[in-house]
């Protein structure tokens, strides 16, 4: 899902609690800030895998790569590499659950972090795209051993 498109679902969310009372002005801009500045994995896997710190290119480049893949049938898609986007995966939640009992702060970065997760997790629904990469990272660095990258 496109930045955008998460800005704007995470700002209706955190509006929607706020309006129920549920959270503080500065809570609900902490889940929303979550929800979106998650996205910044993408733009470190970007800075790792082409060795340039622009996030224009950065951000044109996960936009081309996005259009090349949702062309493709699953079962070519499955022939490439999956991004590995650190703050998307079981290694980042768990360590945020674990703090989240301890830190409210931790708590409400951990609520923007699931809503834009499961956002993600719908939108590759609506694509057919695997959920596995918004699971693990370790699984998909693995998977990706056998496998081509997507140019």
């Amino acid at each position: 899902m496109f930045p955008i498109y998460h800005a704007v679902f995470s700002l209706i969310f955190s509006i929607i609690l706020y309006a129920l009372k549920i959270f503080t002005l500065s809570e609900m801009m902490v889940i929303f800030l979550a929800a979106v500045l998650i996205d910044i994995d993408h733009y470190f896997f970007y800075i790792f895998k082409n060795k340039n710190l622009n996030p224009w290119k950065a951000y044109r480049w996960f936009v081309d790569r996005h259009e090349k893949i949702r062309k493709m049938k699953p079962e070519e898609r499955s022939r490439y590499k999956e991004a590995i986007i650190i703050f998307h995966g079981l290694e980042f939640y768990i360590p945020l659950i674990i703090i989240s009992l301890f830190s409210r702060t931790a708590l409400l970065i951990l609520i923007g972090v699931i809503f834009h997760v499961l956002l993600d997790m719908f939108d590759g629904a609506m694509s057919d795209s695997p959920v596995y990469p918004k699971i693990s990272q370790i699984y998909s660095a693995i998977t990706n051993k056998n496998r081509k990258e997507l140019s």
